[in-house]
């Protein structure tokens, strides 16, 4: 048993190459060249390489393969490592159109898009301001598919949070298929406010760790995030276009309303003076919008209701 501990325990990093040569039957100068940062292994993000006070203070391997990886290759999960890290069949119901969003700046972020150049694009700003169903109509728009990073259970808390989920980012880059889909990574605020510091949760994520996923970045990427007062300015000038999201507006909320029934089975029983007392008493947001014309559906056909 003290083998079997020894084993699986933190190695230096001239061990560990030693193991896995012995492991996989490679050559020790050619493992040590794979495992190189800049190789491609840790790249792509199928390994994951440690900083050196990390390795001390956590008490990990300065090279670990991604949970997902390891959990697909032992049988763990049957889930392929695509659909462990990307969630995709997630569109919008709702137009461009149908946004509070100005039109030159619409055609700058679809520009982005449609480019062969590889861009990091950031939506920012209260939670139920559309970020998210903006998005999706964005990449909508550019006839491509939303794929969402999904995020795995990391170990540990701040830094090593972090470090762990851009290595799960890499990795889910080079997954998608860059001609049919774009790449969204939804509630960023753990990995870009690299200045947040919440009591008793740990250092803040690595900035340089942030920074280069940006810089070396081979997709499009939009980032959504809450909140930008804890990003650094040296992250925030990586991103081609950054768009603040503000509350929605009566009017914006009218707009919304009527983007969404006029294609629901409920059009015919919400009027345009039912459309503008909603909007001015509930000042919810798109989603809640969807999810109130879903659930007078559901409410009305339990009845014994059609809606007409």
């Amino acid at each position: 048993m003290q083998h079997f501990d020894d084993l699986f325990s933190p190695k230096r990093v001239t061990e560990f190459m030693k193991l896995a040569s012995v492991a996989t039957g490679i050559q020790f100068v050619k493992v040590k060249k794979m495992l190189d940062y800049e190789g491609p292994l840790i790249q792509k993000g199928i390994v994951y390489c440690c900083r050196k006070d990390y390795v001390k203070k956590y008490h990990v391997n300065k090279y670990q393969l991604i949970d997902a990886v390891v959990d697909y290759l032992s049988g763990m999960m049957s889930t392929p490592l695509k659909g462990r890290l990307i969630q995709e069949n997630l569109t919008s119901r709702h137009d461009l159109a149908s946004f509070n969003v100005p039109e030159s700046t619409v055609s700058i972020l679809r520009s982005l898009l449609m480019s062969n150049a590889p861009s990091n694009i950031l939506l920012y700003g209260r939670p139920g301001t559309g970020k998210t169903e903006f998005a999706k109509a964005l990449v909508a728009s550019v006839s491509k598919a939303p794929a969402f990073f999904r995020r795995a259970a990391s170990p540990g808390a701040g830094e090593l949070r972090s470090h762990y989920e851009i290595s799960n980012i890499k990795a889910a880059v080079n997954l998608i298929e860059c001609d049919k889909n774009i790449l969204i990574v939804d509630e960023a605020d753990s990995i870009i406010n690299t200045r947040y510091f919440v009591f008793g949760a740990g250092h803040a994520p690595d900035k340089s760790q942030v920074n280069e996923l940006l810089d070396k970045s081979t997709s499009k990427i939009i980032w959504i995030t809450n909140d930008i007062n804890f990003t650094e300015e040296s992250t925030l000038r990586r991103f081609a276009y950054s768009l603040k999201f503000k509350q929605f507006s009566r009017t914006a909320r009218e707009r919304i309303w009527n983007n969404l029934t006029c294609r629901h089975p409920l059009q015919k029983s919400i009027t345009q003076n039912m459309i503008r007392e909603l909007a001015a008493v509930y000042p919810c947001n798109a989603a809640g919008i969807s999810s109130a014309l879903d659930s007078l559906t559901l409410v009305m056909r339990n009845q014994g209701n059609r809606p007409s």
